[in-house]
């Protein structure tokens, strides 16, 4: 059994994990078991419902079913399914003869563990995420609207990566945390000729048409305090330029269940009963419709911008 320091936690696994620092072993977090085969009985049989689904990439789809015990399954049209226990902790994969371990692997550090951490009462939004003097910025938004490339441009300027895809947020109601997930951020190659300087290549073994570049992430085990986060609205024109508005608590709320990492698998109603988190939220953090110009020249007014928002006590909450 491998072990890891990730996620704030150690995560215990039969598969090994290369991109991941291994540690002496300690008392796990969560673990990851190996199975050959398929589980008995398969969903949606014996008490199993079929929750969402989600496209993943060329054509792979998943699809999420949960017991009335509250497990959870979510099926990989080509890893195989992963099984969830109903606290979290505990991760079975049934892989298929010949499963793609690169491919299983970046399955279970996105979906699968969001859905490990929702398990826990933990919210995972599909964002990024830098470090910016001891407060956590966050980005979310659709793809392709440059949350990886505005995270990269301010780890460049000195900010610390905590997590690129899956942001993981700790809200025991005290004050929003967010946990350090991986040091890694995938770029489109027009953004990677502008922003991840201080980065290394990474090849992780799946083919992927993104640039995937590796920084050193934070040591914080006890997450980062949330200052602020934003809906990244890229614009374009003559009157472009960096503007931010606060979100009303419930529309900041709604955005953030539509940025959920793991939202389509879980379903309209599962989404809808995490409304009263969300709203919290958005009401102690702040949610903000962050406009950027679309032209990666400008990323140092963005940075620029930023770094002053989030510079004195109670920056990121006007």
């Amino acid at each position: 059994m491998h072990h890891y320091r990730v996620f704030g936690g150690v995560f215990a696994s039969e598969l090994a994990f290369p991109e991941l620092s291994e540690i002496d072993a300690g008392a796990p977090d969560w673990s990851l078991e190996r199975r050959a085969g398929s589980p008995t009985p398969g969903a949606p049989s014996a008490g199993w419902r079929r929750c969402g689904s989600s496209p993943v990439e060329d054509g792979v789809d998943c699809v999420l079913h949960c017991n009335e015990a509250g497990a959870l399954r979510v099926r990989y049209d080509d890893t195989g399914v992963f099984e969830i226990s109903p606290s979290g902790g505990r991760i079975t994969w049934f892989a298929p003869e010949g499963a793609d371990e690169a491919r299983a692997r970046k399955d279970v550090l996105g979906r699968v563990i969001a859905l490990a951490f929702q398990q826990a009462g933990v919210l995972t939004l599909h964002g990024s995420a830098v470090d910016l003097g001891g407060r956590a910025v966050c980005f979310i938004a659709p793809k392709f609207h440059g949350k990886s490339t505005t995270a990269a441009a301010l780890v460049d300027a000195g900010g610390t990566l905590l997590a690129d895809d899956l942001v993981v947020v700790d809200d025991p109601g005290g004050t929003p945390r967010l946990r350090p997930t991986l040091d890694t951020v995938h770029l489109w190659p027009d953004a990677a000729r502008h922003v991840g300087r201080g980065a290394s290549p990474v090849d992780d073994g799946a083919d992927q048409a993104k640039v995937q570049v590796a920084y050193r992430g934070g040591d914080a085990l006890q997450g980062t305090p949330l200052d602020g986060i934003y809906l990244l609205v890229p614009t374009e024109g003559p009157d472009a330029a960096v503007r931010r508005r606060r979100l009303d608590d419930t529309t900041g709320a709604m955005v953030l269940l539509g940025q959920l990492k793991v939202g389509d698998l879980l379903g309209a109603p599962a989404v809808l009963d995490l409304l009263p988190e969300a709203t919290g939220l958005a009401r102690r953090v702040g949610v903000h419709r962050l406009e950027v110009p679309r032209d990666l020249s400008r990323l140092p007014a963005l940075v620029d911008q930023l770094g002053r928002w989030h510079a004195g006590p109670e920056s990121g909450r006007s």
